[in-house]
């Protein structure tokens, strides 16, 4: 698992993502939310695969599909590595990168989770597993 230093639009919520309790979360009801992984100075965490523990979906992607993105950045621009959509659910969600000539692996100096609106950053736990 990759390790680095957790930091979010929720400061006091940020260490639940990473306690192993599935049950407490990282919450906030604000629109344009955010949490992000950044690794020491000159350092990229390339990845293998991020899984994401979404708890009590109830049924209701909205506040997750379409909206909640999955960025790196290694300079000065966020760039979009994906965007979740309707094939989230209950649980851990996996999305593997398998790393191609034509399209490597992502590798930058820091990861972000964000989302546009209210709701959209609540996760359980977030893995980021690469080297």
């Amino acid at each position: 698992m990759l390790k680095g230093t957790w930091t979010g639009s929720a400061p006091t919520e940020v260490s639940k993502v990473t306690d192993g309790k599935w049950r407490t979360e990282y919450t906030t009801a604000s629109a344009n939310c955010w949490i992000q992984l950044d690794f020491p100075t000159g350092q990229v965490g390339v990845l293998d695969y991020i899984k994401i523990l979404i708890n009590d979906l109830k049924n209701d992607k909205t506040p997750f599909a379409s909206v909640t993105k999955i960025q790196g950045k290694d300079g000065a621009s966020w760039v979009d590595i994906l965007t979740l959509d309707n094939t989230i659910n209950e649980g851990w969600n996996t999305f593997a990168f398998e790393g191609t000539a034509d399209k490597p692996k992502p590798a930058y100096g820091s990861y972000k989770l964000s989302g546009a609106t209210a709701g959209s950053c609540r996760f359980g736990e977030i893995k980021f597993v690469g080297t």
